[in-house]
C-alpha cells in the first residue's frame, strides 16, 4: 500500500490538534487575549451620602456624616454651601446645603445589584486545569487562575476608603475560568469565584 498520499493530510491533522492541546501556556494565552482577563471588584457598600439630606443645621458641623461630606467635597464629589434653614420652632438658623456633583455619578455609579466597583482583578497565572471533558457535545476545561486585585483611582485614596468603610483588598485571589474548545480554538465561556 502506498502511504505517501496520506502522509500530508495526517501531518496536517496532527498539527491542528496539537495547536489546541491543553497546556498552561495555551490557557494563559487564551485568557490574556480575552476581555475576561480583567474583572471588576465590586462590594456592597453604602455611606451616609446615599441618604443625603438637602440641608444640615448648624450643629451638623460635629456630625460624622458631615465630616465625610467635607472629605467628599475636597475630592470634588459634592458641594457644600452655607445657607439658612428653619428649625422646628420656626427660627431661622445657619445650615449647609449639600449637593452631589456629576463626578459622583461617574465614579460611584451604583449598578442595579447595589454594589459599587472599587477595584479590578487581573489574571496573572494558570495554577491548574481539568482535563478537557465532553459536555453536551463540547469539550470543556475548568482552569484555576491566580490574579491580583487593585483599587480604582478613587478607592486608592485612604480618606475615601474610610468614608466608604472599604475592606482591604486581598493581594491574590483565585477564579475559575470555564474554557470551551470551538472551531477556532479555546475560548473563555465564563468566570466564577
Amino acid at each position: 500500500m502506498n502511504w505517501k498520499p496520506l502522509t500530508f493530510p495526517l501531518l496536517l491533522l496532527t498539527a491542528c490538534s496539537d495547536r489546541n492541546a491543553p497546556s498552561t501556556a495555551l490557557f494563559e494565552q487564551v485568557i490574556e487575549a480575552d476581555k475576561a482577563v480583567t474583572q471588576a471588584v465590586c462590594r456592597d457598600i453604602t455611606t451616609g451620602v446615599d441618604r443625603l439630606p438637602a440641608k444640615y443645621q448648624l450643629d451638623a458641623d460635629q456630625d460624622s456624616f458631615f465630616q465625610d461630606y467635607k472629605i467628599l467635597e475636597k475630592n470634588g464629589y459634592l458641594t457644600i454651601r452655607q445657607t439658612k434653614a428653619t428649625d422646628v420652632f420656626g427660627t431661622a438658623v445657619d445650615a449647609w446645603e449639600v449637593a452631589l456633583t456629576p463626578k459622583w455619578a461617574t465614579d460611584f455609579d451604583t449598578p442595579s445589584d447595589g454594589e459599587r466597583c472599587v477595584g479590578t482583578w487581573r489574571a496573572q497565572k494558570v495554577n491548574s486545569f481539568t482535563p478537557p471533558a465532553e459536555v453536551n457535545g463540547v469539550r470543556v476545561s475548568a482552569v484555576t487562575v491566580t490574579g491580583t486585585q487593585s483599587y480604582t483611582a478613587w478607592a486608592s485614596d485612604p480618606e475615601l476608603r474610610a468614608v466608604f468603610n472599604l475592606p482591604p483588598l486581598k493581594t491574590t485571589t483565585e477564579k475559575t475560568y470555564t474554557l470551551v474548545l470551538k472551531n477556532v480554538g479555546w475560548e473563555v465561556a465564563g468566570v466564577s469565584e
